[in-house]
């Protein structure tokens, strides 16, 4: 869950950041209206959806695939399964709260509004019903209803402007892009992204409502109607008002000249930046190592060794040849200790769990190493053979020559796994083992 919600993180924050920087500033309120709307959707879409792969180009040269161990750390503290189950418990719980907090407030805001219209006079009118309440600070609207305080603070033509401020909100349907952010605000409500998209629709919403007053009504005159609300108290959370957007951006785009069709132009530098986001979210790599995984799996190897023997007598040496053969992949794996009763995923678990406790158990950190701050990783490589004793010790990554004789000295020490099968047969199998010594 943590990763989706990262991911939906990333794609808002690039949408929006774009948004930011070319689109703000012009005059297609209805086209950056649903630019906000509709990237707010992808962004939740693109981390779920499978998306046609591009053809990944195979390496030159690439290490034969085997398979890797979990990796071990000697000489820090590795964290229990238990300490990370807290932790995970910990953030599941603080998200929870931090949900409910959200969602009383929500709820809060709706029962607030809910009270009002029932303590309400209602007036009938085409497109929206008038509620009128002395209560009511300021005039604002939800839905297809249009809150009013009912006392002489307008004169006709203030009045007149703002009818026509909150009927644009409720003839554009406004209110559901609030509902959708607030439900949004929900869920991501540790993210920052998701408020600027709030603060950003919402300022959208008073340029279109704006824009309709301004038909009829002189600029002048309605901007000292603007600062004058300003001055009201506060508005509900999920209700349209005068005073919702910032003033000074509201202003700005009513002096602002109409932007010119051909900066639409900008529009088209969304399809670009999804394709980026969608080659991010779904790297051609992973198909790779998939296709591979398949390709050598049950694979027998077949590898040859030159020895040269020395005779200590007349020190001649001779060239002798071993040849080996094993699978870095097998039906069954081997196992590692005593596992009863478990199957499966569960067994293969419980394998690497005794084998890193077997390991960090014998494991020591080399006095020269420590002394000369020597840190690194220690790759090894290792066949169990089909009686389970392990054999063909390699280093395959080297550190330091008391770190790769430690490893070493460890896999040669190992009691006999259970060998791994296929077809029911015992076969030789290769494994690889990190170690990783940390001071």
């Amino acid at each position: 869950m943590i990763p989706y919600f990262l991911t939906v993180t990333l794609c808002w924050l690039c949408f929006w950041g774009l948004y930011q920087l070319l689109l703000r500033r012009e005059t297609f309120f209805r086209a950056n209206r649903f630019y906000l709307l509709g990237t707010l959707l992808l962004g939740l879409l693109i981390p779920l959806l499978e998306w046609p792969q591009l053809p990944a180009p195979l390496p030159e040269r690439f290490e034969p695939l085997v398979v890797r161990l979990p990796e071990l750390v000697v000489g820090a503290q590795a964290p229990s399964a238990d300490t990370n189950r807290s932790w995970t418990d910990l953030l599941a719980g603080l998200y929870a709260i931090g949900c409910a907090i959200a969602l009383v407030r929500l709820l809060k805001s709706g029962w607030d509004l809910y009270m009002l219209h029932r303590q309400s006079c209602r007036e009938k009118h085409p497109g929206f019903t008038l509620l009128v309440h002395p209560a009511i600070q300021a005039p604002f609207s939800f839905g297809r209803l249009l809150f009013w305080d009912g006392g002489p603070t307008y004169d006709e033509h203030e009045r007149k402007a703002v009818l026509a401020h909150e009927y644009a909100h409720i003839r554009h349907r406004h209110s559901l892009d609030i509902l959708l952010l607030e439900g949004l605000r929900l869920a991501f409500w540790c993210g920052p992204v998701v408020y600027a998209y709030s603060w950003s629709l919402r300022d959208v919403h008073g340029y279109q409502a704006d824009a309709a007053v301004l038909v009829a009504i002189p600029k002048r005159n309605y901007g000292r109607l603007l600062i004058r609300q300003a001055l009201h108290g506060p508005e509900l959370r999920l209700a349209h008002g005068l005073k919702h957007s910032s003033l000074k951006h509201r202003i700005a785009m009513m002096t602002q000249q109409q932007s010119s069709l051909i900066a639409g132009w900008k529009y088209a530098l969304v399809v670009p930046l999804l394709a980026g986001l969608i080659l991010a979210c779904n790297s051609a790599e992973e198909e790779l190592q998939d296709d591979l995984t398949e390709t050598v799996q049950h694979e027998e190897i077949t590898q040859r060794d030159s020895v040269y023997i020395i005779d200590p007598k007349t020190y001649e040496s001779t060239l002798k040849v071993e040849e080996y053969s094993f699978y870095r992949m097998a039906e069954q794996m081997p196992v590692f200790g005593s596992c009863p009763g478990k199957t499966g995923d569960e067994l293969q678990a419980c394998s690497n769990r005794n084998m890193m406790e077997y390991v960090m158990k014998k494991l020591n950190y080399p006095e020269a190493a420590r002394a000369n701050q020597v840190q690194g990783t220690v790759v090894a490589g290792f066949i169990v053979g089909k009686d389970g004793q392990v054999g063909r010790i390699e280093i395959k990554r080297s550190l330091s020559t008391d770190c790769d004789a430690e490893v070493r000295r460890i896999l040669q020490g190992m009691p006999d796994w259970q060998p791994g099968t296929i077809g029911g047969e015992p076969v030789n199998v290769q494994l690889l083992l990190p170690v990783r010594f940390q001071l």
